[in-house]
């Protein structure tokens, strides 16, 4: 988790490409039933974006006067321009934090939950109680609504379409946990209305971009290997890119897949 840096995260070829973050960032408004302009309630809500990084989403969805933001990062920078404020507040913690009834003054402010492509760093035996933590606060922060009020983004375990390599499938499966365990861990947690939807993004990449990121180690599923078995492995995709023109071996400049994101949404009062 901490062998690659925030900056270089966001600096993905998902991240960096501003159609896919606009696509995901309206799709989490429309979950989340928030306008543009932040008229969805009388008192503008704060969203609170745990594993957020140093915020370049969070910005996106709170820009436009939409909601306010806060964002948890247990590995915020030191003295960094993110840090200082601005429209967004930044707590430097870990979601362990919720497992304490008592906290400090943000968990009292915030009325929506996003999980970004970050559960799977939860420890297993702590997310049920990370969880039983984050809906008292939304309880006690929160008048009922309709709609969700806790939403977790995160990927499948196996019907992914990314070009990778055998290695790194078993790595991908043994580290992120099946939605079915996520979904039940929210029920237990005394959530409602949980469900899960598979939101897809057709994606065309630079073929050396993607395995640029692979070594880079965009992912943590990439920490696991060393700096010559992720060269071999991005030979190994480059090559089975590789087509046969009129005799000619050819590596294709861009690639095309399919992003699938898993939306796991949930409220926290009935």
């Amino acid at each position: 988790y901490t062998s690659h840096s925030v900056e270089s995260y966001e600096k993905s070829i998902f991240y960096s490409q501003p159609d896919y973050v606009n696509f995901v960032r309206d799709e989490v408004w429309q979950f989340f039933g928030i306008t543009a302009d932040g008229q969805q309630a009388e008192k503008k809500l704060t969203l609170l974006d745990v594993g957020g990084g140093t915020g370049t989403f969070t910005k996106k969805l709170t820009g436009e006067n939409a909601c306010k933001g806060i964002v948890l990062e247990p590995f915020l920078p030191e003295n960094t321009d993110c840090m200082k404020g601005g429209e967004l507040t930044f707590v430097k913690d870990g979601v362990e934090v919720f497992l304490d009834k008592e906290g400090d003054a943000w968990r009292k402010e915030f009325h929506l939950v996003l999980v970004k492509e970050a559960v799977h760093h939860f420890d297993p035996k702590q997310r049920k109680g990370v969880f039983e933590g984050i809906r008292t606060d939304l309880v006690e922060n929160c008048s009922p609504r309709t709609k969700p009020n806790f939403l977790i983004i995160t990927r499948p375990q196996y019907d992914y379409d990314y070009p990778l390599w055998e290695e790194a499938r078993r790595v991908w499966a043994a580290n992120q946990p099946p939605v079915e365990e996520i979904a039940d861990d929210l029920v237990q947690a005394g959530f409602c209305d949980v469900e899960c939807k598979t939101v897809t993004y057709p994606c065309n990449v630079v073929l050396e971009n993607w395995l640029d990121m692979i070594k880079s180690r965009m992912w943590s599923t990439f920490s696991h290997f060393s700096d010559e078995e992720l060269k071999i492995a991005c030979d190994q995709i480059r090559d089975g890119f590789r087509k046969n023109v009129d005799g000619v071996s050819v590596v294709p400049e861009r690639i095309q897949f399919e992003e699938r994101l898993i939306f796991i949404t949930a409220r926290s009062v009935q």
